[in-house]
């Protein structure tokens, strides 16, 4: 199993609310909310959707690794 998740785990990235900082709303892309965010510990900015908001709309597109959900954005 651990060797299945590795190999899925890069398809998804991580969208939930807990490991970001610095959240600014920006606008919104084929319907979901975007924002600016940078990961905790981590300087870089990124943009991008929150796991907890897609959840609700398509949850087959969240999955969910080690407590941290993880937006499938192929499937968006």
């Amino acid at each position: 199993l651990t060797g299945l998740l590795g190999a899925v785990a890069p398809l998804f990235a991580p969208s939930d609310i807990q490991v970001k900082e610095n959240i600014i709303p920006d606008g919104t892309w084929k319907g979901y909310n975007v924002y600016r965010f940078n990961y905790i510990g981590d300087t870089v900015r990124r943009r991008g959707v929150m796991a907890q908001e897609v959840e609700k709309i398509r949850p087959d597109a969240v999955v969910e690794f080690d407590g941290i959900k993880h937006v499938n954005y192929g499937a968006l």
